[in-house]
């Protein structure tokens, strides 16, 4: 299982974690790793959150607790005012990830009384933890906790009260469903997405110029500054309100496309660039639409971004096939 706990300061969440930890200790047959983050200061988001997990798979009988994650730092640079990589291009591509990953986010808060108690009883109420920052921090946890197409998250399970028995059973179980679900995709390596996307774009290869691939288990398209991946997302951010049900993967590296497709609910296909375009022409094995691959749109028409996401949404309601396309 794949738990993650955000939520403001004084909710509860580290002890919350510590009996998560234990009690999957005292029932799991594999391994039980406990991670934790805080603010990321000058490494890239993907490094922060992508990276640490790119050895675990669901079903693996292995599971990983996390004291906060990246909702955190979406949330404290509105409330301590700092400068944050985290923009949403790559919160999209993040939450893509952990969705491949069967993640469950625990929303772990509490009521302004008890958090007002709690500051108090600390005796933090002349550091940088106050009582408006709390109710701020509050606030927009659970704008960011809620999920849905707004915020594109992980499936999410709100604590208010206590951490009973009950409530720790509960968030196992519900942790061990999105496991399940994922467990499908352990095997694919280049895929990030929801189990049963409605809609997938193959690119080809992960390498090129500006490739960051430094773990033979780095997904498609991770989007790093200046990269193919970045200018995709941003792209179809801007033409979309679907990115959450699209799946991201590559046909002509390590995974089998049309196996993929069938392990995916046979969603809609676009093929992005004449490299897999061609790959998946030669399969025959499902109708797809195409656009030219974000790498030689960015390179060469690079401020048409709007025009590209358009491009890619319409290979993927339609059909259409135009991976020569050009602005003009």
């Amino acid at each position: 299982m794949l738990i993650l706990v955000e939520g403001p300061n004084l909710a509860g969440k580290t002890t919350l974690v510590d009996r998560l930890v234990t009690q999957l200790a005292a029932r799991a047959s594999g391994t039980v790793t406990r991670l934790h983050r805080g603010p990321i200061e000058n490494r890239h988001p993907l490094d922060e959150y992508v990276v640490p997990l790119l050895d675990y798979h669901p079903g693996s009988g292995d599971h990983v607790v996390c004291d906060r994650w990246h909702v955190g730092e979406s949330v404290y640079p509105y409330v301590y005012p700092r400068p944050s990589k985290l923009d949403r291009p790559t919160w999209l591509y993040i939450t893509a990830f952990l969705r491949a990953r069967g993640a469950l986010l625990v929303h772990r808060t509490a009521l302004p009384s008890v958090l007002r108690r709690r500051l108090l009883e600390r005796g933090d109420e002349n550091l940088a933890v106050n009582s408006d920052n709390l109710r701020v921090e509050k606030d927009i946890f659970e704008v960011m906790c809620a999920g849905g197409p707004a915020t594109g998250n992980v499936a999410t399970m709100r604590i208010e009260g206590p951490a009973d028995w009950e409530v720790l059973r509960n968030i196992r179980a519900r942790a061990q469903l999105h496991e399940m679900s994922a467990r499908k995709l352990a095997s694919f390596v280049t895929y990030v997405g929801p189990p049963n996307p409605t809609f997938l774009l193959f690119g080809d290869v992960r390498g090129g110029p500006n490739h960051r691939h430094r773990h033979t288990n780095d997904p498609a398209f991770g989007p790093y500054p200046n990269t193919s991946g970045y200018y995709l997302l941003r792209a179809l951010d801007l033409r979309t309100s679907n990115l959450t049900q699209i799946g991201i993967a590559n046909a002509c590296d390590v995974d089998d496309p049309v196996d993929l497709w069938e392990t995916l609910g046979r969603p809609r296909v676009a093929a992005l660039g004449r490299n897999a375009a061609r790959l998946l022409r030669r399969l025959d094995a499902f109708p797809f639409g195409a656009a030219p691959h974000p790498q030689f749109i960015r390179r060469f028409h690079h401020a048409h971004h709007v025009e590209y996401g358009r491009v890619v949404m319409e290979a993927l309601l339609t059909g259409e096939s135009t991976p020569s396309w050009q602005p003009y």
